[in-house]
């Protein structure tokens, strides 16, 4: 038995046998053509690009894919009708006389190398994309795609270097256990697509096709990130009886689908979601929260070659007001760094993008980019119960000018006569210490605060979250994190402003007491937090709330900070 840990990307437990499969050609074959072949391989190279497009439009009728989803096939079929595309694969066939597969894997291998240079994750995507379709239109010329589909079946467990999109979208109906890659992101477009399909995923598994064997037994754990190859007998039965545990868990928590959050001693608390892709939509209704607490707007600005237009956006911020009514959906503004978008925008080259014109700087550094969301935001209002958040700000002049655009759009909206809500409301997004030190101030020029703690943490403490030489300076439990929220909610409190936490310390359950007891009842989560977040939070009593938070802001180490949680649970008997 070994145990080989990566990434869960689509949760799930599954049991099955390993069939590993090559995700791309081994060998291009490498012939000489003559010149007078080569317009058979141009025409070799039109059927093909025709048919993959075919195939993507039949996945798209066949599978009840999002409008995400949808948008991720629709992009692989532009970049294959992208007539450069076939202007540098005749070219190259022109002047090297090589065969169709070589030259198509040349053209590729160029754009993906041009795009691995550039440092950014807009760029990784891409290269993700490139190399979808360079897998499936050499696929289809070789006929490797059938080869990868062959031998699979309802307990296999596929096992790939990295997952293609188009392979994903054909084994889901074929109802393969799980797959696990050596290669993959949260982010990626597989990923999204694995959680969309319900099969259980792990990526980032290395070394795992050297040391497994076709027909090997394999756990895959989606929660843990886990992969088990050739487990005892006593571990196959563990995990048998947690996916029968998972079954029931799951069964049980949605019998709290219909109930209001509320404490033990029947406090109501706003439980609503964090969503950042559209296609989340269904499973979020499914479990009935609050409405929409964060709702991230970045996919619309990095998944096209193009900035959205105002009615692209108009169209899906309409759609989900309309499913969600009368509940509020909280729309961020993009909320995005200038790195993402320099192929768009005209905007110099920065260092540190964490650092620069990002956020709501970005915005009002473009304001022709940011009137199309304002405006269309504002028409979306009109069919539900929109509100508007605005990032990183980080002084009350930003704030300002941010509702003078607003006003703009307005006027602009009244002089057309397209109706909105003249009442939408507008919040800040608290996570940047300066915006937390003049909360005061800030809470008497809009209507609600949302404290965004994953950022506050990284620039209150000076940590780069995603570098993984300060992980341990990553530290939620410093009393200044619990000094700095006290401030705020206090400062808004003068002003009967609501305020709402958004990031990962609200779905934490060491840290959602302490919020409560603070006063915040309004907190958003993952949606696959929320049920059980909704448990938590029927187990605890406020009345004995305050004395926790007492304890907490009596502490000067983030060491005594986790014993008066720990302290505090056992005394009350709370457990995670």
């Amino acid at each position: 038995m070994q145990t080989l840990k990566g990434l869960g990307v689509s949760q799930g437990i599954a049991i099955g046998k390993a069939a590993l499969k090559e995700s791309r050609p081994m060998t291009i074959p490498e012939r000489r053509i003559e010149k007078q072949r080569i317009e058979k391989e141009i025409a070799r190279l039109e059927a093909s690009i025709e048919k993959v497009v075919s195939d993507i439009d039949r996945l798209i009728n066949e599978f009840s894919f999002s409008d995400v989803e949808k948008e991720i096939l629709h992009s692989h079929k532009l970049i294959l009708q992208d007539p450069e595309l076939r202007k540098n694969v005749v070219r190259i066939l022109e002047e090297e006389l090589i065969g169709l597969e070589n030259a198509v894997h040349k053209h590729f291998s160029y754009a993906i190398g041009i795009f691995e240079k550039m440092d950014n994750e807009y760029y990784a995507e891409r290269v993700s994309d490139y190399r979808e379709i360079a897998n499936r239109l050499l696929g289809h010329m070789m006929g490797y795609e059938e080869d990868m589909m062959s031998n699979l079946s309802k307990d296999t467990i596929l096992i790939l270097e990295e997952i293609p999109v188009s392979l994903l979208t054909k084994v889901a109906k074929q109802g393969i256990a799980g797959i696990i890659s050596e290669i993959g992101s949260r982010t990626s477009h597989s990923s999204i697509v694995a959680r969309a399909l319900g099969i259980p995923a792990v990526v980032g598994v290395e070394g795992i096709r050297k040391i497994t064997g076709q027909g090997d037994e394999v756990i895959i754990d989606g929660y843990s990130g886990e992969v088990i190859i050739t487990p005892t007998d006593q571990k196959i039965e563990l995990y048998k009886h947690m996916i029968e545990q998972e079954k029931h868990r799951s069964l049980e928590l949605m019998k709290l689908v219909d109930l209001p959050s509320r404490t033990k001693d029947g406090v109501r608390v706003n439980l609503r979601c964090n969503i950042e892709l559209p296609d989340e939509l269904a499973h979020v209704k499914r479990i009935n929260p609050d409405g929409i607490g964060l709702f991230r707007t970045e996919f619309l600005y990095i998944s096209d070659n193009e900035l959205p237009s105002e009615d692209e956006q108009f169209e899906i911020y309409k759609m989900i007001a309309e499913e969600l009514n009368p509940k509020p959906v909280i729309v961020r503004t993009v909320d995005i760094g200038g790195d993402k978008l320099h192929n768009l925008i005209n905007l110099r080259h920065e260092d540190n993008p964490n650092m620069g014109c990002r956020g709501i700087r970005l915005s009002l550094r473009h304001p022709e980019m940011f009137h199309a969301q304002i405006k269309a935001i504002l028409r979306a209002s009109h069919y539900g119960n929109i509100r508007v958040m605005f990032p990183m700000v980080s002084s009350l002049d930003e704030l300002l000018r941010a509702k003078q655009h607003i006003n703009e759009c307005m006027n602009e909206l009244r002089k057309n006569e397209i109706p909105f809500d003249d009442d939408i409301k507008l919040g800040v997004m608290i996570e940047v210490p300066s915006a937390a030190m003049i909360s005061d101030t800030l809470a008497q020029h809009c209507d609600f605060f949302s404290i965004g703690t994953n950022d506050l943490i990284q620039y209150t403490l000076a940590v780069d979250r995603t570098s993984e030489n300060v992980t341990d300076y990553y530290n939620p439990y410093h009393p200044a994190m619990m000094h700095l929220i006290t401030l705020i909610v206090q400062n808004a409190r003068k002003y009967n402003l609501p305020v709402s936490v958004c990031g990962e310390m609200a779905s934490d359950r060491d840290f959602i007491p302490i919020l409560l007891g603070l006063g915040i009842t309004e907190l958003s989560v993952n949606p696959g937090s929320v049920l059980t977040i909704k448990e938590f939070i029927s187990k605890i009593d406020s009345c004995v709330l305050v004395e926790l938070v007492l304890d907490i802001l009596d502490q000067i180490t983030s060491k005594n900070v986790k014993k008066i949680i720990v302290k505090w649970r056992e005394k009350y008997g709370i457990k995670i």
